[in-house]
């Protein structure tokens, strides 16, 4: 495919074509493209893109508009720790959230949700010490967040649009960290009690992504030349060092997807499998998500009220889940249409990440990316007539729009840098 400026007339006819009722609609998305995150706006149809957030020295990322177009949310912060900030976007008038939750300032953020009357924002702080926990805050006023969850939360999830429910995913950490302590000792230490690089270690710290997942551990201690912290990624770890059978056992566990009042009452657990990345559809009564009950991650629908059959109060006559994808690879990136009859999705089964539609059955999959390089994040558009997503087709990541069957595919971004994360308002 041909590259087209955002700035060229074609290409501004040709998103026109896409999808009329796209033109005008604003996109947000984040990029790195001034050596820092920041969250960028353009419209639709015009070469207008503006830096919304320009904060020196603030890396800001994962931008969601409220339902009501009025308010825009996003992550402020790094790896290790993070808040909530809020911009509303008729004044700019911007403030933190998460100011007054009592922690030591080392705690992590996760992507907000809005609830669907755009009044409050639920979300996960995570920190060390008490694993993830669910909140919801009021969005004006300034009154302090109240727990949504009691058990650990790894991921939340969505907010129901009926309003009367918050979905989030709950794991369990194995008890395998102490075995790898063994294992981990008996490696990397030698006689003297040093590392093979000739470090010494004081302590071992353990590294979770934000789904729960064991991915490194750390060990703060001092080399013969300085005082350093040694960070050992599980990703590429040279297997004479680590069993991988190992890994896989202490790679933290899903125990389900649970639903849960706005309230942080009539907590119920909907699925009892290794489940997350769970949506509701548009009229909130079905519900879809990522699970890997029966292997690798494929896609799965429940009605509201079903029982999971993994569940202990299933009662032996669970109702059905039914399960969507059959393949060897992983699906993730569900996103289900305005109307509820169709969803979108990202499979790897061809080699590397192409997006896909489905009707919510399982019928009538389509494949609509044919690139050598990854393809991910679809969101529908504001009619539904189109597909926004972000492509890696030239090295780096750029946002591309589509029809719905895939056809005319245009480009919105343009640039050396890391375009992703597109919410339309």
């Amino acid at each position: 495919m041909r590259k087209i400026t955002v700035l060229s007339l074609v290409f501004v006819l040709a998103v026109f074509s896409v999808a009329c009722v796209t033109r005008g609609a604003t996109l947000y998305y984040t990029s790195d493209r001034n050596g820092q995150l920041d969250i960028y706006s353009t419209v639709i149809g015009t070469d207008e893109e503006i830096n919304v957030t320009d904060t020196p020295a603030l890396d800001e990322y994962d931008p969601v508009v409220s339902p009501d177009g009025k308010w825009l949310a996003f992550r402020v912060g790094d790896d290790t720790k993070s808040s909530i900030d809020v911009l509303n976007l008729s004044n700019n008038n911007r403030f933190t959230v998460t100011y007054n939750i009592n922690d030591k300032g080392d705690s992590k953020y996760s992507m907000p949700v809005w609830s669907p009357d755009s009044t409050k924002i639920a979300f996960l702080k995570e920190t060390e010490e008490e694993g993830g926990k669910a909140y919801t805050v009021v969005v004006e006023g300034g009154s302090p967040p109240a727990k949504l969850s009691d058990v650990s939360a790894t991921q939340l999830n969505d907010w129901a649009p009926s309003g009367d429910s918050v979905l989030f995913s709950s794991y369990v950490k194995d008890d395998e960290e102490e075995d790898f302590d063994e294992f981990y000792d008996d490696e990397f230490y030698d006689d003297e009690d040093l590392l093979e690089d000739g470090s010494s270690v004081a302590e071992i710290e353990w590294e979770y992504d934000e789904s729960g997942n064991l991915i490194g551990v750390r060990s703060s201690g001092a080399t013969l030349e300085d005082e350093e912290d040694l960070d050992f990624q599980f990703e590429g770890f040279d297997e004479e060092f680590f069993d991988e059978e190992l890994f896989e056992d202490i790679n933290s566990d899903y125990v389900g997807i649970y639903s849960r009042n706005p309230e942080g009452v009539n907590q119920r657990q909907m699925t009892c499998g290794e489940d997350r990345d769970a949506k509701w559809s548009p009229d909130s009564t079905k519900l879809a998500f990522i699970s890997e009950r029966d292997g690798n991650p494929e896609i799965y629908v429940m009605e509201r009220d079903s029982l999971d059959a993994l569940c202990e109060n299933s009662g032996g006559n669970p109702k059905q889940i039914y399960r969507l994808t059959d393949t060897e690879e992983d699906e993730s990136d569900i996103a289900w249409s305005p109307d509820g009859q169709r969803i979108l999705f990202v499979s790897e089964r061809d080699g590397n990440k192409e997006i896909y539609v489905m009707d919510y059955t399982g019928s009538n999959e389509t494949r609509l990316t044919f690139n050598q390089k990854d393809d991910y994040d679809p969101i529908w558009g504001t009619d539904g007539t189109s597909v926004i997503f972000v492509s890696e087709l030239d090295g780096d990541s750029d946002i591309f729009i589509m029809d719905t069957e895939g056809q005319s595919q245009q480009r919105i971004t343009n640039n050396d840098a890391i375009d992703e994360s597109p919410t339309w308002r």
